[in-house]
């Protein structure tokens, strides 16, 4: 575990897990993933900002022993976000420091008995503004509903202005020779960033308006997240990238489609080659190969959908399957327009598929149609009043808002 200063009174600790290949089991982490807490020494006590997951609590507590010293010096345990990857530490800190109160959100405690055992004389459950003291450091609290459970908060320590944020303003990837963001390659994470932002954060992009909203007046000198590199220089961007990804502004048509023997991909790539002929931004995406964590940062602003459905006995082929439940829950679709193609060998599914990709929050285009094996015959008729009909509803929903 590894330590360096924001300044000479609040320090950053950093892991960097290179052992899991998936956040949340679930997301692929192919540059690993950085776990970042933070110590605030003030002159009448220390503040702990968050911990680490349990797999590295023995190296999390023995650097807040090297940091900190006595641990009876720590007056606070701020806990922005109760989930186990930054709290499976914190009932041994609380166990170690025996003058200390954990700080949580007024939705916090009760939301905290399901994970761990803190002693309810120890917890300090705070409102939005409240403030606490260390003396000559001063805590403000914001609370932040749904970033992404519904505890969590962000902590701005007044005279430094640093706005701790937990996941907010977080990133995938290790973060390795430096800490702040004018240190490393920024491109390569904010794509990590955004990516993070629309699988983690993005279903309650309504409650991250809002959290920014609560911050604009803040005079914010450094935003330190609990993933990814520390921002000091490019404050102002990051913020505004959150509000795009959370606002898009929707445009270009998303095929997403698998095929097991290759008609799907004759009949997607013919409807490729017209929309571009229409100047239509296009974004042909195989579900074979691509993992829905991409996918869904790759349709964020994608204002209409095709979905090339192939049956898989009887029912809808599990990659698409598995895509439209993620958009589901999610809550990607919104009312987006969505054209559905089927193809089948003896089972047409088109009904299923229909109602499969509506439940997940997509408005069904009309004709949605089914083509047995490879288009022949009035197959290509059909398939053209369909990209007729998409077309017609790109032109009428091009550019239009994308919150949800």
């Amino acid at each position: 575990m590894e330590n360096g200063k924001i300044n000479n009174d609040v320090e950053w600790m950093r892991i960097n897990d290179q052992i899991n290949s998936l956040f949340e089991s679930t997301w692929p982490i192919p540059n690993g993933m950085t776990y970042n807490s933070y110590i605030i020494k003030g002159s009448s006590g220390i503040a702990i900002l968050d911990g680490s997951d349990d797999y590295y609590s023995d190296d999390y507590i023995n650097k807040v022993k090297e940091i900190v010293g006595d641990l009876k010096k720590i007056k606070y345990i701020i806990i922005n976000h109760l989930e186990p990857d930054h709290q499976s530490s914190t009932p041994r800190l609380l166990d170690l420091s025996p003058d200390a109160k954990i700080v949580i959100s007024k939705n916090g405690p009760k939301i905290a008995q399901s994970f761990y055992d803190f002693p309810a004389d120890r917890v300090i459950a705070v409102n939005d503004n409240d403030r606490i003291s260390l003396g000559n450091k001063t805590l403000k609290f914001v609370i932040a509903p749904w970033l992404h459970w519904p505890e969590t908060m962000m902590t701005y320590e007044e005279e430094d202005k640093i706005l701790f944020t937990t996941d907010v303003f977080g990133s995938y990837g290790w973060v390795k020779n430096g800490m702040f963001d004018d240190e490393v390659d920024l491109e390569k994470y904010r794509d990590e960033a955004k990516r993070y932002y629309i699988n983690i954060i993005g279903k309650y992009n309504k409650y991250t308006l809002s959290a920014i909203e609560k911050i604009k007046d803040f005079d914010i000198r450094i935003i330190a997240p609990s993933h990814g590199p520390v921002y000091r220089k490019y404050v102002s961007e990051i913020i505004e990238n959150y509000k795009q990804w959370a606002n898009p502004k929707l445009k270009g048509v998303a095929i997403i489609y698998a095929s097991m023997y290759g008609h799907m991909k004759i009949i997607v790539d013919m409807i490729e080659s017209r929309l571009s002929e229409k100047g239509i931004p296009v974004k042909k995406i195989d579900l074979v190969e691509d993992h829905p964590s991409y996918v869904l940062a790759e349709t964020n602003e994608s204002s209409l959908f095709i979905f090339g459905i192939p049956t898989y006995d009887a029912s809808i082929f599990m990659p698409v399957q598995n895509m439209i439940y993620v958009f589901k829950t999610k809550d990607l679709g919104h009312h987006r327009p969505a054209a559905i193609i089927n193809t089948y060998g003896w089972t047409p599914i088109i009904d299923m598929a229909k109602e499969t990709v509506k439940s997940a929050g997509f408005e069904v285009m009309e004709p949605a149609i089914s083509i047995k094996a490879s288009p022949r015959g009035k197959d290509a008729e059909r398939l053209n009043e369909l990209v007729d009909k998409v077309i017609e509803k790109y032109a009428l929903i091009s550019g239009s808002d994308g919150t949800r």
